[in-house]
């Protein structure tokens, strides 16, 4: 399977000036307001490290690449997502360290 190659995102921020103009309908495309070089995750990245950059980007949607040369799309990550899986690897290593596995 074929996967796309990711050249940039778009926030709401990056459109909502020009969304509310109606004399840009049909001017702009995505290509126009796509912020290049936007911050990704790999499909290795651990949660600590996702977090950290979540944080430090203040995004609350990071896509996920195969690995930042080729930039592969392999989907979009949810901040609630993260927290998510992170809060159950915490729970799962405390009742393995207590033995209650």
């Amino acid at each position: 399977m074929m996967r796309a190659r990711l050249v940039g995102t778009i926030g709401l921020s990056d459109v909502a000036e020009a969304a509310y103009d109606s004399s840009l309908d049909g001017l702009l495309n995505a290509a126009d307001v796509t912020r290049p070089n936007p911050p990704v995750l790999m499909r290795e990245t651990d949660l600590e490290v996702a977090i950290k950059l979540m944080e430090e980007v203040h995004e609350e949607h990071v896509a996920v690449v195969e690995d930042t040369d080729t930039m592969q799309m392999i989907g979009v990550v949810h901040e609630v997502e993260v927290m998510l899986a992170y809060n159950k690897a915490i729970v799962r290593a405390r009742e393995e360290e207590h033995g209650a596995l």
